[in-house]
């Protein structure tokens, strides 16, 4: 019988989930800053330099700095932030699901002093967020731990594609509108093809570089969900065919560094965006949990 429902509401784990929410939230401020500066910034240098000509030499030198501001500094600083949250939230489900520690895959833990900042953070701001109790659903009730581990790492992944496609239309779209609307205007305003290149091209660089690698990493994104889902379904067929415990906690391991790996790799979502659809897609998560936990049970007779 799963100890799962219990052991994720223990304090120490409680800790641990406030931590990666605390450390993914600096990145998404981190992220947020980095869209602004990053993406508006050049965009209204840009508008500035095809309206008065005497702000023009300004903008390709903004430009430029800013591109290795942001690849130097800004990116590989968010990037710490999200690969220490998801080794905190791995030590969350390596214990919970009852899982060994990957040490090829993941690294060292976090040390407890991390864990313990990190949360100390989380807990004033707790009150604007879903509550951390019973981060697994209780749907896996009186399954086995092979099962229940599946029905828990495919709640982890449930909806995250669909978010990450949702926001790729909308950032291309606006790449495309925003990049043709300057290239059209500067045409009307009669700035030959060196000047574009120079003036708005350059100082729109850091916005384009950003957003193009934003979009691409949302995509890539989704794609390893979707390849982490079909993996899953394989998971679960073989389990309901009576797979040995072994077998399965073995390609839960080897699903779990996969998981660490989106983690930790992922762009992070707006908050914005999470909220608007965290109820709809909760739901349906929920939902297949239940679905899942019957036909285990009904297939196993549990």
């Amino acid at each position: 019988m799963s100890t799962i429902l219990t052991r994720q509401n223990e304090p120490r784990q409680l800790d641990r989930l406030a931590a990666q929410r605390a450390l993914y939230s600096r990145a998404k401020d981190w992220f947020i800053l980095n869209v602004i500066v990053f993406g508006a910034v050049p965009v209204a240098l840009t508008a500035i330099g095809i309206w008065d000509q005497v702000y023009r030499p300004l903008s390709p030198v903004v430009g430029l700095i800013m591109v290795f501001i942001d690849t130097l500094l800004v990116t590989p600083h968010i990037r710490r932030l999200k690969e220490s949250a998801a080794r905190i939230q791995e030590a969350f489900d390596c214990d919970v699901l009852a899982l060994p520690w990957s040490d090829i895959k993941v690294g060292k833990p976090e040390a407890i002093e991390v864990e313990k900042e990190w949360s100390d953070r989380y807990r004033p701001n707790a009150h604007k967020h879903s509550p951390l109790v019973d981060w697994y659903t209780p749907a896996i009730h009186g399954l086995s731990l092979q099962m229940a581990r599946v029905v828990c790492q495919r709640e982890n992944i449930h909806w995250d594609g669909q978010l990450r496609r949702y926001l790729c239309r909308w950032l291309l779209g606006a790449i495309l509108v925003i990049t043709l609307s300057f290239l059209v205007i500067g045409v009307v305003k009669g700035m030959l093809l060196i000047d574009l290149l120079k003036y708005v091209v350059v100082p729109l660089a850091p916005a384009l570089i950003v957003s193009i690698r934003h979009w691409h990493e949302q995509i890539e994104s989704a794609k390893r969900l979707d390849k982490l889902r079909d993996h899953l379904d394989s998971m679960w067929r073989d389990g309901l065919a009576r797979a040995s415990p072994e077998a399965m906690a073995s390609k839960s391991r080897a699903l779990q560094d996969e998981i660490f790996d989106h983690r930790k790799r992922s762009v992070p979502l707006f908050d914005w965006l999470f909220e608007k659809f965290r109820d709809k897609f909760e739901e349906r998560a929920y939902h297949t949990a239940e679905l899942m936990a019957k036909e285990a049970k009904a297939a196993l007779s549990l």
